[in-house]
């Protein structure tokens, strides 16, 4: 039975797709939920199966193992999970295999050390670290994957393995490129572009959503991010087509999330027009009427309002933390604000 021990230099949700073959090469661009055909093709008679239970590591079997495996200048046996409905590839772990193993902890750091910087010049610094009680953690999330590197020394400081993890990503963010709790710099590193506001409280960039220009702005209380809203900007000539922009931003996030939780279209506060769609847009100028779609997601409400009044219109799309949900917020003697404890 192949075991990992001691040692662990994890690298999840790492992508093997097209875009990251200069990054991965030896995976010579097979992506995420590639058949086992595809991947014998590649890989000829390094392929073979094994017995689910003959490796196990970080919660999961695996089905078969790849011999010979290079990677940043090392040979790994990598070893990888199917998904049991399709049939695709969803993981991967290298192991370096007992006759190449590390058994000090000068090369086992040095290898780790090799890792990190490599990482790092290519994502930049990571997003999460975690050092100390001899262990040195670090995590970057990236569009579609994620990678984290993890390496503990025990009381023999002997690093008897070295394993790197590879995992397809499905959603790593909560909005964007951000996680909610992520910090001011950590959002302004994920956009690009110079920020059009940048507050105690507020960051803002310009952006586009669906082919229309907008911002995006972060809002952040304990100096740590809680909600994103994208404003749509400009005007139309002719009002209703708000309402089409509305639609189109509707249709953009049910195909993400499924249908809204809850769905108020066409709210009537006062209705003159009720019976002039042409007038649809103008009665929403006016604060007659007003659309509001909301989505309840595991971490996240999202919120598309199109409303108005005094002749304008607003088409606005919220992603909120729950974190904070119905949670008082103070500002503090410095103009910052920060949540009321439980």
């Amino acid at each position: 039975m192949d075991v990992i021990r001691f040692c662990w230099v994890i690298g999840v949700l790492v992508s093997i797709n097209a875009s990251a073959q200069g990054d991965y090469p030896d995976w010579k661009g097979l992506p995420w939920n590639s058949t086992i055909e595809t991947i014998k093709l590649a890989y000829g008679d390094k392929v073979s199966k094994i017995d689910s239970t003959d490796y196990y590591a970080e919660g999961r079997y695996y089905d078969y193992k790849i011999k010979d495996v290079r990677w940043m200048g090392e040979s790994y046996m990598a070893f990888l999970s199917m998904d049991s409905a399709s049939g695709g590839l969803k993981t991967v772990s290298l192991t370096l295999d007992d006759s190449t193993a590390i058994s000090n902890d000068a090369r086992g750091m040095l290898v780790f050390a090799a890792l990190k910087d490599s990482l790092v010049r290519k994502y930049g610094n990571p997003r999460i670290t975690d050092t100390g009680n001899q262990k040195d953690a670090a995590t970057w999330i990236l569009d579609s994957t994620m990678v984290s590197i993890y390496c503990r020394q025990f009381a023999n400081n002997r690093l008897l393995n070295i394993v790197v993890l590879f995992k397809e990503n499905l959603s790593s963010f909560d909005v964007r490129k951000v996680l909610w709790g992520d910090t001011k710099q950590q959002v302004r590193a994920s956009e690009t572009g110079t920020p059009v506001e940048d507050s105690d409280d507020v960051i803002s960039f310009k952006t586009t959503l669906a082919g229309m220009q907008c911002l995006i702005s972060y809002s952040f209380v304990d100096s740590l991010v809680v909600t994103a809203k994208y404003t749509i900007q400009g005007d139309h000539a002719d009002k209703n087509d708000w309402i089409a922009d509305y639609d189109t931003l509707r249709s953009l996030v049910s195909g993400k999330n499924g249908r809204p939780d809850m769905a108020l279209d066409k709210q009537w506060k006062n209705e003159l027009y009720r019976d002039e769609p042409k007038n649809y847009g103008s009665a929403i100028s006016q604060g007659h009427l007003y659309y509001l779609s909301t989505w309840q997601l595991p971490n996240t409400n999202i919120n598309l309002m199109l409303s108005g009044g005094n002749h304008k219109i607003s088409l606005e799309l919220e992603f909120a933390s729950k974190k904070y949900e119905n949670r008082p917020v103070n500002k503090k003697e410095d103009g910052s604000l920060t949540i009321t404890p439980e």
